[in-house]
């Protein structure tokens, strides 16, 4: 059931004035933008399913404050006794706003018009005992922790731009203090992005909560944001012949099938002049302007994964089944490991792919703080190896697992999948994980009752570990046990997953591996994380690519694990345009047999050179001396 009576608010939206940037004082019920009524349509069919709480990451000047803000002061004067908040990110802004709801009173019909009892910087009180905080949450941290949360219950909240909060710690004080079974309860978060901060995880959240709802609200949907026909910013930038680039059929599409809204040539014209004429840093038009909700977030320094590929994998792991989700507990030794069914929410193990009998597995292991002092959870990364492709098959994280119980479980992951290679970070808490791995490898062999040697054996018995050796030496004294990332290994690690992942060799399922990787950045030094945010996902999968690649590989290729696509091939024509062309060319320059009865061309060579011969059946080719 909703809390917002729809008749009666687009009532009282009516009788709201507001000073429109484009055209001036007018009515706001009369005058709704696009991207209003589709924001309004979202938080009524999330009422209607019992939600109450949103999270909206919008477009600049889309009206969405002003919006919500009317929502205020409707359940301002509704209800009588409530106690609500509206909370900015800096002074002036909560001037702003504190404005416009004096605009809004001063233009309310008589049955909305309520005494003011206190209007100040810090609260509105109104005659029916209703009561809104202004508060400010400010851009930087606060001494002493946040205070937004200590003022008592609230019944309803809006929280604007709350990306640009400068303490995370905000967000959990002021939702501690949000009422949780009051009827009429109501709390909206909106703002644009500001990078893959607390509010980039806030929406993320949304997207899989029950509680919550995430909206999104792009510049597509503000019907202003366009370029008429014969106007001169249509006329250049999409004139008579006007089509599509590549990227823009893209995101059309995904527009279409993510919000159900079509794209014209007129919004293709005004989002090309805006790129090339107003906000020409293409990192800041995604942000501030984005088409979807994953151009959105942008990391500070120059991304190292590209965008495009990204979105490309997020789309087809959208599509894919999910996988079976396990968490795996630990007890006092090794085999007390227990691996049960979970829910998604609670699992630390993800499987997309059962173990296949004689296959190859690559296994990257970052432990918690090993790769750097921000990597604050533990990560093991299963891939499935084949000479052209390595595909990931499972994912083990979690910021809980000590350091031992990180080794056991990557036993365990190593003696489930068989044919497995194991590259473990041994930066830090690394070097236990691998002295733990050794106790286990001894316990196989021990005699000791209590330790279970023939278990123990069964899972160490196929591990192989990971032997480093510089890359651009041939020194046999430099070899080493798995990976120390010094940032020229991490560069070289870094690098070589992004090629193979750019290649499409290196298929991925994790959604959220993708997440990290869309914040690892260049800033400096070697691509990684911004201070503060998690990479583990990134560095254990990095860590196994680089396993398969310089110590896989090779062997791979020797037996013949190749991975071949499963393709429809011409049924009058068997080769490729591309096979045919270059088996023309080596029977013309006379290098090749006949091919299907016509022999090659006789060629004239000068004296000394090299002569096409077939003297021997079968022989791709043989030569003769004049």
């Amino acid at each position: 059931m909703s809390v917002i009576n729809d008749d009666e608010f687009t009532s009282f939206c009516k009788s709201l004035k507001i000073d429109s940037k484009e055209r001036g004082l007018l009515s706001l019920g009369d005058n709704m933008l696009g991207s209003q009524v589709r924001l309004y349509e979202q938080i009524q069919l999330g009422m209607q399913e019992g939600v109450r709480e949103f999270v909206t990451l919008k477009a600049r000047q889309l009206g969405i404050s002003t919006f919500t803000l009317a929502m205020d002061l409707y359940f301002l004067n509704k209800y009588s006794g409530i106690s609500g908040a509206l909370v900015t990110h800096d002074d002036r802004a909560r001037d702003q706003f504190r404005t416009t709801l004096q605009l809004y009173r001063s233009g309310l019909d008589d049955e909305w018009q309520r005494e003011v009892v206190d209007d100040n910087r810090n609260q509105l009180v109104l005659e029916n005992g209703s009561r809104l905080a202004m508060r400010v949450a400010g851009t930087t941290m606060r001494k002493g922790g946040s205070t937004l949360g200590r003022s008592g219950a609230l019944v309803f909240g809006h929280m604007t731009e709350a990306a640009f909060y400068g303490d995370s710690d905000s967000i959990h004080s002021l939702r501690s203090s949000f009422a949780e079974q009051n009827p009429i309860r109501f709390f909206h978060w909106e703002s644009t992005a500001n990078g893959f901060n607390h509010y980039h995880e806030m929406c993320q959240e949304a997207k899989k909560s029950t509680t919550m709802r995430f909206i999104f609200i792009s510049w597509w949907s503000n019907e202003f944001y366009r370029a008429a026909h014969g106007t001169p910013i249509f006329e250049t930038y999409w004139g008579r012949t006007g089509r599509l680039t590549q990227t823009e059929r893209m995101w059309v599409k995904d527009v279409k099938a993510l919000y159900g809204f079509d794209i014209d040539a007129e919004q293709i014209a005004w989002y090309r002049w805006k790129g090339a004429e107003d906000l020409t840093d293409e990192n800041m038009l995604n942000q501030e302007f984005p088409t979807t909700e994953e151009m959105a977030f942008i990391a500070s320094g120059s991304a190292f994964f590209r965008t495009l590929p990204i979105t490309e994998v997020i789309k087809r792991i959208t599509a894919e089944e999910k996988p079976s989700t396990y968490r795996i507990e630990t007890g006092t030794s090794f085999i007390d490991t227990r691996v049960s069914q979970c829910n998604p929410k609670k699992a630390t193990l993800h499987v997309w792919a059962e173990p296949e009998p004689g296959a190859y597995y690559s296994i990257g292991c970052d432990p918690a703080y090993a790769s750097s002092e921000f990597a604050d959870s533990s990560a093991i990364s299963v891939w499935r190896c084949w000479y052209n492709r390595i595909e990931q098959v499972a994912e083990f994280a979690s910021r809980e697992t000590p350091t031992h119980a990180v080794a056991w479980i990557l036993a365990y992951l190593a003696g489930y999948y068989g044919k497995a290679s194991v590259n473990i970070e041994v930066n830090g808490p690394g070097i236990s994980v691998l002295a733990e791995l050794q106790n286990l490898k001894r316990a196989a062999h021990s005699r000791f009752e209590g330790d279970k040697p023939e278990a123990i054996k069964q899972v160490v018995r196929y591990m192989r570990q990971y032997i480093y050796r510089r890359i651009d030496t041939r020194n046999a004294g430099s070899l080493l046990l798995h990976t120390k990332t010094t940032e020229d290994v991490k560069e070289r690690m870094m690098n070589g997953f992004r090629d193979y992942f750019e290649r499409n060799m290196a298929v991925i399922h994790s959604r959220e591996l993708v997440e990290e990787m869309k914040r690892v950045v260049r800033d400096g030094g070697a691509p990684g994380a911004p201070a503060g945010k998690n990479d583990d996902r990134v560095v254990s999968s990095a860590l196994a690519l680089m396993c398969w690649n310089d110590q896989l590989r090779v062997k791979l290729l020797n037996e013949g694990v190749i991975y071949r696509e499963i393709v429809a091939k011409a049924v009058t024509d068997p080769a490729s345009v591309a096979e045919r062309l270059v088996q023309d060319y080596f029977r013309e320059i006379g290098i090749v047999p006949e091919i299907d009865g016509v022999p090659p061309p006789k060629k004239t060579v000068a004296a000394g050179r090299p002569k096409w011969s077939a003297a021997r059946a079968g022989s791709m080719m043989a030569f003769r001396k004049e």
